[in-house]
Parts: C-alpha cells; structure tokens; sequence
C-alpha cells in the first residue's frame, strides 16, 4: 500500500498484512483496540503521521526512509511499541500529546542511532527489556518539559542503557528521565563526547551517564 498526499484509516485487526506500506505526506489512521503489524515494512518518504485511537499497537516490521514521522498518539493509554529494525529510518520520529513509544527489538539492534527522537511536550519514550543488558540508541534526543525517557516498564535484572548522540547533532531534552517499575536500573550516556548535550533532567532516581570518559551521576537538575 502505498499512500501520497492522502488520509487513510485502518478498521480491522491485523488489517495492514504483510506488504510494504510507503507514506508520503499522508496520514494513517487506526481505528480499531489495537494494532498488530506481521512483519509490515513502512517507509516514510516524506512528512507523515502514524495515529492509532486506542490500546496497545505493535509494529514488528522494519521503518525506514527520510521522514520525518508524528506518531500523535492522543492519550496516556495509547502506546506503540516498536519490534522492527528501525536502522533505515533516518528521519525525526516526533511524539506528539502524551501517549508512549516503546522499543521492543528483540534480535534487532535497539532504537535507531539514525534517527531523532522529540517527546514533545507530554510525551513518553521507554523500552521492554527484561532480564538481558541491552543498549538502546537514540540518534538525537530532544523534548521539553513534560515529557519523559524511561527506563523498562519489566521487571527483571537487566541494565537497560540509552545511547544518546548518534547523529552527532547538538539537543536539549528538559524532560524527566528516571527508572520504571522494578528494572534495576537504567542508565544513560552520550555517544560523541565532542558534541554538547543538554539535560535539564528531574530524575526520581540515581541515573548515570557517561561522558568525556568519566562517569557522572544524575541525580537532579543538570545542564552541560
């Protein structure tokens, strides 16, 4: 399915199939509890929106092209989950209201060092991991206050790292950055210690983050 200049909505569980879907400047709409992709590549190939109206969405195939993607998720409720290889997107993936974007790669590598990621004003960016230490690469991050970077909402031993900078761009994320549920903890550090990256964090845990070689905790308000 391809989509140019265009709105469409999805009515029916597991409506999308297997085959590619391209987005130009279009709007994709779904309308029915949740959204379970098989494996359904998207490609986003200029400006578009992603809008599921309800429950928990799966994506399970691989997102790519220049973007840039709104995921407008409209309530705290609704979440989109990410299960894909997202190595191809290259664009900026943007939260809009307060919904949540989930990573859940499995055998992928985690989030997309490629891409940009806003919070917006309230929204939620975390991950599913459970017992396994896992890195979770964000190209860029940014959102202002309201929004939130959490760690894994499972329980279970792992360390869940967010790798931040891949993109070797300068970002300020104002949002709050903490732990979720009973994750041991999560931690968070840059990937290009030439590049400033400003945090105005009002995290409700001890977090770490490592950067010109050294490790530093956050444990409150900090901007460098």
């Amino acid at each position: 399915m391809a989509f140019f200049n265009r709105r469409a909505t999805i009515t029916e569980t597991n409506m999308l199939g297997t085959g590619p879907i391209t987005l130009g400047g279009s709007t994709l709409s779904f309308s029915q509890t949740s959204v379970i992709s098989s494996n359904t590549p998207i490609s986003v190939v200029s400006a578009s929106t992603l809008t599921p109206f309800r429950g928990t969405n799966t994506f399970s195939g691989a997102l790519s092209g220049s973007g840039p993607l709104t995921l407008n998720l409209t309530n705290s409720s609704i979440m989109l989950t990410l299960q894909g290889d997202c190595s191809g997107f290259t664009g900026t993936l943007a939260i809009t209201n307060n919904g949540t974007l989930r990573f859940d790669q499995g055998v992928n590598t985690w989030g997309d060092a490629n891409g940009a990621f806003d919070a917006g004003a309230s929204g939620t960016i975390n991950n599913r991991s459970t017992n396994s230490s896992i890195n979770i690469f964000l190209g860029a991050l940014s959102g202002i206050s309201g929004s939130k970077l959490r760690g894994s909402d499972q329980t279970g031993p792992g360390v869940d790292t967010y790798v931040i900078g891949g993109l070797n761009s300068n970002t300020t994320f104002a949002g709050a950055i903490h732990q979720r549920n009973q994750c041991q903890h999560a931690a968070y550090r840059g990937a290009d210690e030439d590049r400033e990256w400003h945090l105005h964090a009002h995290g409700d845990e001890q977090l770490q983050r490592r950067y010109d070689r050294q490790q530093r905790d956050i444990t409150g308000e900090q901007h460098w």
